[in-house]
This record gives C-alpha cells, structure tokens and sequence, in this order.
C-alpha cells in the first residue's frame, strides 16, 4: 500500500507536466484512470529520438506507469458523461487544457465543484491563467531564456546553451503533485475540495 491509496484521480492531460503530476500520484498508490484523446496522447508521438519503445516515444511509458487508460471523446456529450460518472467518485482531476477549453468543454472548476464538492481540481498551464500570454501554447526550451536561465548557461564564447534536463516540464508536476498532497490535507478538516494550478512559466522562474 501506498500513502495515496485509495485516493481516485481522474486525468485528461496530454505530453508531460500533466501526466507528470498523475505519474507521481500513481507512483504512491494513487487510482489513476489517465483518459486519451481517441487517437492517442501526444506525448506518443512527440520525443521520439532514438531510442524508440514499440514505435512511441520512451518518454511516454514512463509518464503514464501504474496508471490505467482509456481512450474517449471528452468533447462528444457522452463521452462528457462518461468523465462526469468518473468524477461523482474521485478525488482528483487533472487537466492541462489551454485557458478557457475547460469552459467550452464543460469541465472547468465551477461546474467540477457543483457535482463533487470533495473534488482537488489540478490545472497545469504554459503562461498561468492570467495575463497577456495565457492564452499561448509553450514548451520548455521557450521557458528556459524567457525566465533567465539560459543567461546562467553559456559557452565560452558566450552563447546561450540549454539545459539538457527540461527545467518546468520536470518541475511542474512535483509541484502540482505537492499541491494535491495538501489539498487532500486540508479536506480532511474542510471536507472541501480545491484548486491546484501551476504552469511552465512560474516554475522556470521557482528554479
């Protein structure tokens, strides 16, 4: 047994940080039912330098280990249905969708929280919910000089060199994963669920 088991997580999130953060839940006994899109998570697809595990990128078993899946049209109202059956008995969500697709798609925290009051609620995003850049995609090598850490990596000649650990891909999802350990601290005396959110930007710069 590990210290999260019994404690149900539902994830919908694609590529990294987000799995990330269901990976470490799932590490320490937490049920993870990781939902793909039906024609898989990018993360298959993307990191594939050799070398390559059954065709997909190496990346991907690792991110997604002890975890189940499945895979569903969360847009279509009855996949939606299906995640919302999930959730009535979880304890957790994780979603990593652009600011304001959560709206769209009719899992944003407001509604989540209505249904399941208990429910830790885990966003990871590129720029934060808020400001002018929120709305944009990014990654971590766009992180890496736009929080100043490349002006701490140089050649000798000067020239900016990037990490080769991804700083906030590798860093987000301890963070969101120590914010659900808390949140699920904190319920035991609210009986309250919480929001959780961090993004790429905003660890880049904790680092």
């Amino acid at each position: 047994m590990g210290a999260l088991d019994g404690i149900r997580v539902v994830e919908v999130a694609q590529i990294w940080a987000g799995p990330g953060t269901g990976m470490y839940l799932a590490d320490q006994g937490a049920n993870v039912v990781k939902i793909e899109p039906l024609w898989g998570d990018e993360g298959r697809r993307v990191f594939t330098q050799p070398p390559i595990v059954g065709g997909e990128s190496r990346a991907y078993p690792a991110l997604n280990r002890n975890k189940r899946g499945t895979a569903l049209d969360i847009s279509h109202p009855e996949g939606r249905e299906i995640v919302y059956r999930l959730l009535a008995g979880a304890d957790v969500f994780i979603h990593n969708f652009r600011p304001g697709v959560e709206h769209r798609l009719g899992y944003d925290y407001d509604t989540l929280s209505q249904r399941n009051s208990r429910l830790i609620y885990v966003e990871v995003s590129a720029f934060g919910l808020r400001g002018p850049y929120a709305q944009r995609s990014g990654y971590d090598l766009l992180f890496q000089p736009l929080s100043g850490i490349l002006a701490k990596r140089r050649t000798g000649e000067g020239v900016p060199t990037p990490s080769g650990i991804w700083v906030s891909d590798a860093s987000a999802p301890i963070a969101a994963a120590y914010g659900v350990t808390l949140a699920l601290l904190t319920r035991q005396t609210t009986g309250r669920g919480r929001r959780v959110e961090t993004s790429l930007l905003h660890m880049a710069l904790a680092m």
